[in-house]
């Protein structure tokens, strides 16, 4: 409910908020102990603008699932996850699995099925060779809620950009080329 201010600097009144209540009945403890660590938390986890090298990836994984054949084994198979990546360089991002493909835009999805929390920075190691998936998700780097076959997912669109830049020939230079733009 609002306060209109009117009443409160009207009759010269004081308001002091506490959160005992919470701290006795629920059992709630704060996360962060000071306004400062407040700030750093919010610095660390919300999102500002997302990072250019994550855009060019969502354009790149999106443009190559409409340019190759249906997936067989994505087939009637559907799941909106929302990649929820936090701190500098942040952002959202949906990943939609429907008819046989895997689609990526930017912001996040109205109703996901999943979603996957990590840092922007993580997402951008995991996608240069410097971090792995698994270790990250298992010391708690990767939060993921909703479907356990979202992290799959994830782990594949990684997994394919990282294989192409291995293979040989007209492939593997394409994959060369996507990995310097998304690591650049």
């Amino acid at each position: 409910a609002r306060i209109d201010r009117a009443w409160i600097d009207a009759n010269q009144v004081q308001l002091t908020f506490s959160s005992a209540k919470a701290r006795r009945e629920l059992g709630w403890k704060p996360r962060c102990n000071t306004a400062l660590e407040v700030m750093q938390r919010y610095v660390a986890t919300v999102p500002g603008r997302l990072d250019k090298r994550l855009a060019r990836f969502f354009r790149l994984v999106d443009f190559s699932s409409r340019m190759r054949p249906p997936q067989v084994e994505l087939q009637g198979f559907r799941s909106r996850i929302h990649l929820a990546l936090t701190g500098p360089g942040g952002g959202d991002g949906t990943i939609t699995i429907e008819g046989a493909r895997v689609r990526v835009r930017r912001g996040a999805p109205g109703t996901p099925t999943a979603i996957i929390t990590l840092p922007a920075q993580l997402l951008l190691e995991l996608l240069g060779g410097r971090a792995d998936m698994t270790t990250s998700q298992l010391t708690g780097r990767i939060r993921v809620e909703g479907e356990g076959h979202a992290m799959m997912i994830l782990s594949g669109m990684v997994g394919q950009l990282r294989g192409m830049a291995t293979a040989p020939g007209a492939r593997g230079r394409a994959g060369r080329l996507v990995a310097r733009l998304v690591s650049s």
